[in-house]
């Protein structure tokens, strides 16, 4: 978007709600392939994401089987690899529990065949193990809040590949100004115009992998129940 090519709105959306709403009816496929399945005000850890935009991994066995993990069995299967095994030892730093609390979540994991030791104290997940979406993409709403919107949409990273802020198109301007802190939180910013519905892409931030393994694990366990 270039300089006075940038139109903003006289009217604004009359709530959060209905700026959300008029996305997902009017903007969401113009910048987004199909296949998603939509979700909205998915709460994690300290925040909630208004919209997410979540592709399935049909391959999971938490998509196939409806596999029952505790909290401490998500910890373990996010630090856990496929093909390079971890001893317990390791896993005991990395997670802080207890030598018992440890052995009888590996054990579980083992009798529900999610992972295998693979030598004295070592274990590698199985390739069914994997988090319950294979790519996401989370969206935070605001009507004119763009710092706010910011913090939160950077927080969505942890468990995002891509992450934005949606604006009404009316409050834009100060955003827009500001546009070098999406940029170097690779936050993406979308705007909406209340009178027109035209929908904007004013950032499109890079793909990336999400930046806590164990937001991930968090975050597809809390999906696989709604979706």
């Amino acid at each position: 978007m270039k300089g006075n090519s940038f139109k903003y709105s006289d009217r604004g959306f009359e709530s959060e709600e209905l700026l959300i709403r008029n996305f997902l009816d009017t903007g969401f496929n113009r910048f987004f392939r199909k296949g998603y399945k939509v979700t909205r005000e998915f709460e994690i850890g300290s925040g909630r994401a208004d919209i997410l935009l979540v592709q399935i991994d049909e391959r999971s066995c938490l998509f196939k089987n409806k596999v029952t993990l505790n909290p401490t069995e998500i910890l373990i299967s996010s630090i856990l690899y496929h093909k390079k095994p971890i001893s317990i030892k390791t896993l005991k730093t990395r997670t802080g529990l207890t030598p018992k609390k440890l052995l009888a979540n590996l054990t579980s994991l083992t009798e529900k065949k999610l992972i295998e030791e693979t030598s004295l104290n070592c274990y590698i997940k199985n390739e069914s193990l994997t988090p319950y979406y294979k790519y996401l993409v989370s969206i935070e709403g605001k009507l004119s809040r763009w710092e706010e919107a910011l913090t939160q949409a950077y927080r969505n990273r942890l468990f995002s590949n891509e992450s934005y802020v949606l604006l009404d198109n009316k409050y834009i301007y100060n955003a827009y100004k500001n546009l070098n802190s999406f940029k170097q939180s690779n936050v993406g910013l979308i705007s909406i115009d209340a009178e027109t519905r035209e929908t904007r892409m004013v950032f499109r931030p890079k793909k990336t992998n999400p930046l806590s393994n164990h937001f991930v694990w968090r975050a597809g366990y809390d999906l696989k129940e709604r979706i």
